[in-house]
């Protein structure tokens, strides 16, 4: 009898635990849809926050706070880790405002997220003055953020100060000498950089890859490519493996000055290593040719076989459709289009609407629209040069304005390329249609005010028409192209050459 009952109880006991545990889980559930959960449970719900940037920060957290009483401050830490992630400044700051209202302080730590978003996001200017209204709180990495943005700012003597003080409290920071480095690449005095590495290693601080190309960065800015080779010598004679990124300075530099067969020989010099075994290393390399117009090396370059899984990317073989698009071999660049596919690599968006505009231009819609299709149906859709490729080839008007709807462009953007459609045509009848649409949509005062990238399609298309009607607008075409042969052209068609 005594295991019998041990056996109920546990039984009984594992019943009250599952029915425990099925009520947290409705309860959560619940707490879900009224969306009421902090901390790492609200973050949960539909990665509250992450979403729609233009939401309502401040709004949402006090309707948080009247569900599930007051956020505290591991919430708001929490919140602004989540928007860090995507750097999502605007709201970080919204947060920041929201956690002064309830006294919660801004930490050190949410002060760097704050600054590294902006960074990345190229808000120097921002960033500095929220630096500088936080001075008092700032820490080596956030100091190093400011030098760097400086920099990009020109403000060279702000970023050296800020150099001075941080060489004072610590002159053996490798950080340091890298930061007022990267600082001087982004000035106009990219040398005096260089003179910064040599300061580093006068002070016995080892210098390492980051520093390597830092320095080597400056000497691209200055388009010195013997001394930025003098400085890969000294990095391969202290035995540091340069990167991927060392690799692309330096082919970058050689080709910008004219001296590929150094890229070439850079590139050869670094091949064994494990740095060339990527794809970077394949389109720097293919970029290095095609920029040198080696297009026929580039070529054989991509169909080089790198060893096991390696092959190039669809950024390498861009690079080479586009170069061959623009010396007029179409045919090859679809040949080289076929050959990517074969390799199970998938074209990007980029190379689908290069090549649809290129099919556009030479009047073959029926090709154009194949390749939408295709793209569309491996889930991507068509860039700007797509767009405006299938509004090119639309068969009619009505067409051309769905292509145009659909596309994710401001009307006025949608309506110029109506306009284009048109003036290509000579449809002078739509061209005044399209206009109407324009004045009932609000831009009629751009008309008004002969907008010329409006009007000249509007000028264009009489002329393609050979309407006399352009006699009227001869002082138009005066305004809209006053150095340009389409005055001419207009007033010529209109006879009144």
């Amino acid at each position: 009898m005594e295991p019998m009952k041990a056996t109920r109880s546990l039984r009984g006991l594992r019943s009250i635990r599952w029915i425990q545990y099925r009520a947290l889980r409705v309860e959560v559930s619940e707490r879900s849809k009224r969306a009421t959960f902090k901390g790492d449970e609200y973050y949960r719900k539909e990665n509250y926050l992450m979403g729609n940037p233009k939401r309502k920060i401040i709004r949402d957290l006090k309707k948080v706070e009247i569900l599930s009483g007051p956020l505290e401050s591991e919430d708001i830490i929490l919140i602004w880790k989540k928007l860090a992630i995507r750097d999502a400044v605007e709201e970080m700051i919204e947060v920041a405002k929201f956690a002064s209202m309830r006294e919660i302080p801004v930490s050190p730590k949410m002060l760097e997220q704050l600054l590294g978003a902006m960074y990345r996001r190229e808000m120097y200017a921002d960033l500095i003055s929220i630096y500088e209204r936080y001075s008092t709180m700032t820490d080596v990495k956030t100091k190093l953020l400011a030098m760097n943005s400086l920099g990009y700012l020109r403000r060279l003597n702000e970023a050296i100060a800020i150099y001075e003080e941080l060489i004072k409290a610590d002159d053996q920071d490798p950080r340091v000498y890298i930061g007022m480095i990267g600082a001087y690449s982004k000035s106009e005095k990219p040398l005096d950089g260089v003179k910064v590495f040599e300061v580093m290693k006068r002070a016995n601080v080892p210098a390492s890859l980051r520093s390597y190309n830092a320095v080597l960065q400056c000497c691209h800015v200055e388009r010195n490519i013997d001394l930025a080779l003098e400085h890969f010598e000294e990095m391969r004679k202290e035995k540091i493996e340069p990167d991927i990124v060392t690799l692309g300075i330096l082919m970058d530099t050689a080709v910008k000055c004219g001296r590929i067969d150094e890229a070439l020989q850079i590139a050869s010099a670094i091949e064994g290593t494990s740095s060339a075994q990527s794809e970077q290393f394949i389109g720097t390399l293919v970029s290095a040719l095609v920029k040198a117009g080696r297009t026929n090396e580039a070529k054989e370059l991509l169909r080089r076989d790198w060893g096991g899984d390696l092959k190039p990317s669809n950024k390498a073989y861009y690079s080479v459709i586009n170069s061959l698009v623009k010396e007029e071999a179409l045919t090859e660049a679809v040949g080289l289009f076929e050959e990517m596919k074969k390799r199970n690599i998938p074209p990007s968006v980029k190379t689908y609407g290069l090549l649809m505009q290129s099919f556009a231009r030479k009047k073959k819609g029926i090709v154009c629209l194949e390749l939408a299709g295709e793209m569309i149906e491996g889930g991507l859709q068509p860039d700007g040069r797509g767009h405006k490729a299938l509004v090119a080839v639309a068969a009619s008007y009505d067409r051309a304005l769905e292509v145009v709807r659909s596309w994710n462009i401001s009307p006025l953007e949608g309506y110029i390329q109506l306009l284009d459609y048109c003036a290509k045509r000579g449809d002078a009848e739509k061209v005044a249609t399209t206009l109407d649409t324009i004045r009932q949509s609000g831009f009629g005062e751009l008309i008004d005010k002969q907008d010329h990238s409006i009007m000249d399609k509007v000028v264009m298309a009489y002329a393609n028409a050979k309407k006399p009607e352009v006699v009227q607008l001869n002082d138009l075409c005066v305004f809209v192209r006053r150095d340009k042969v389409i005055t001419q052209d207009c007033c010529h068609a209109a006879g009144n050459s």
